[in-house]
């Protein structure tokens, strides 16, 4: 069976956004009171014009599919990846063999031999 690993972890801080607008869509409402002054014969008749409308609310369809929406790109841009890691890249390095590559470039080295040097420290 092969690995798991993810190319782009700091991308799954997005989930917190998601975590957020849950906690905030599922948080119980507050209550509130709505005043009528300007019809006192509401309050005699025993409706005193407020509305103590309470306890959780139910979550929108559109936030249920926001949040899968942000929990989706945050899983993809963290690039998750299955299977054997890749064989390591064979590499080809071709140097100029034409007559410019053999002045010297002021450092005492051809052109040459210093890519070749460089070659050899990159790879």
């Amino acid at each position: 069976m092969g690995t798991f690993s993810l190319a782009r972890p700091e991308a799954l801080l997005g989930l917190l956004v998601a975590a957020f607008l849950l906690w905030r869509a599922l948080a119980p409402l507050r209550p509130r009171e709505v005043v009528l002054g300007t019809f006192p014969w509401l309050e005699r008749q025993g409706t005193s014009g407020t509305s103590t409308a309470g306890g959780r609310r139910a979550v929108p369809a559109y936030v249920v599919f926001a949040l899968a929406s942000i929990v989706a790109a945050s899983v993809a841009a963290a690039g998750p990846r299955w299977g054997a890691p890749a064989a390591p890249a064979s590499w080809r390095v071709v140097i100029d063999a034409r007559a410019s590559m053999a002045l010297e470039d002021g450092t005492g080295a051809t052109r040459a031999e210093r890519g070749a040097a460089r070659a050899a420290e990159r790879l």
